[in-house]
């Protein structure tokens, strides 16, 4: 049996134990309710801004007005003098509202979570100060039953914050998820415009084309190409080019090759990106007469060893050709039905091939 003395002091040192880490937990919220309240304040200001420069914009439509309504300087409503800066002005009146309704959905997320954390950090003040006076109390008394009454009280009202703990950890994952999927649009949206007329020679375009060739040069060494042009190049629609000639008045094995070569090349430099979307390929395989059973098992083996690299998946179909199954990376869906002439996928299910 423990003495009257031990008890005493093992309750004193669980209340300063709990005291400690809900200080603790304090301190930590503390500091990031700090850091939210200056993202808040920095996005106010920018919101000041570009109000500003919205204002500004409004007084140079103004301005604009006035000067078409002098017919010394407009003779007719539509001398097109203006015509430009009204343009600029209405795309930049976009530009800018789509930064405040971003930035105003940003600065709401903040305010939330400060929210929270404002909430949380009253509420551990409160269980610091409860603790604080039992302890006392403990301290003057002694109780064993106050002491298990606290703790118990303690290790719930712990576990409630823990649960608190997981779910503002969630938000914070989701949060940073949506950021990620922010940046990846805005850089899709500056890949599109690279890809228009006026900047068909931006940096990351041309070193796109000039991949896109090399591997889909690759790609015919693959599938052991004949009379097909190694000198690729990729035209503003990106098309290929192979020499002089264009994919369109290409005919036969070749073409067939060279459109296979081609979306293999597309399909590595897709997949080579971790965080491209694109991971799936799906094709027919070409007539046996288009091309021969050793250069397409080529070919496809060759996809696998990229699509293992990349994370990528493959599918195709096929009637005459044969890939050799690996049980451990590769699935094989053969047609269950019976058919008048060959299997099929579809059917009643009273006629499958294995009834």
């Amino acid at each position: 049996m423990k003495t009257t003395k031990d008890i005493k002091s093992e309750t004193l040192n669980s209340f300063d134990f709990l005291i400690t880490d809900l200080r603790r937990q304090h301190r930590e919220i503390a500091s990031q309710h700090i850091t939210l309240e200056s993202r808040i304040r920095s996005s106010s200001q920018i919101r000041d801004e570009i109000e500003s420069e919205i204002e500004t914009l409004d007084l140079n439509e103004e301005a604009r007005r006035a000067f078409i309504s002098f017919s010394e300087i407009c003779t007719t409503p539509s001398c097109g003098m203006f015509l430009v800066s009204s343009d600029s002005y209405g795309k930049s009146l976009l530009y800018l509202k789509d930064q405040m309704k971003d930035l105003e959905a940003v600065t709401v997320a903040n305010i939330q979570q400060a929210e929270a954390l404002q909430t949380k950090m009253t509420w551990l003040e409160a269980q610091i100060a409860d603790l604080s006076a039992k302890r006392g109390i403990a301290e003057r008394e002694a109780g064993i039953e106050m002491f298990i009454e606290a703790i118990s009280k303690i290790a719930s009202e712990l576990f409630e914050l823990e649960l608190e703990k997981g779910q503002q950890q969630k938000y914070k994952s989701q949060e940073g998820k949506h950021l990620e999927l922010l940046n990846r649009r805005e850089a899709v949206q500056n890949e599109l415009e690279s890809l228009g007329k006026t900047r068909e020679q931006s940096p990351d375009v041309m070193r796109f084309k000039l991949a896109l060739a090399e591997k889909m040069a690759r790609w015919l060494d693959i599938l052991n190409s004949k009379n097909i042009s190694r000198e690729i190049q990729i035209d503003s629609d990106l098309k290929p080019i192979l020499g002089s000639e264009k994919l369109g008045i290409i005919k036969g094995s070749s073409k067939a090759r060279t459109v296979l070569a081609f979306h293999a090349a597309l399909f590595e430099i897709c997949t080579g990106n971790p965080i491209s979307p694109f991971r799936t390929l799906v094709f027919d395989t070409p007539r046996q007469q288009e091309i021969h059973s050793e250069d397409l098992d080529a070919y496809i083996k060759e996809l696998k060893v990229v699509a293992l690299k990349n994370n990528a998946q493959i599918i195709f179909s096929t009637t005459s050709y044969r890939f050799e199954i690996d049980p451990a990376t590769d699935e094989e869906w053969l047609p269950k039905f019976g058919g008048f002439e060959q299997p099929m996928y579809l059917g009643y299910i009273n006629n499958t091939l294995d009834s």
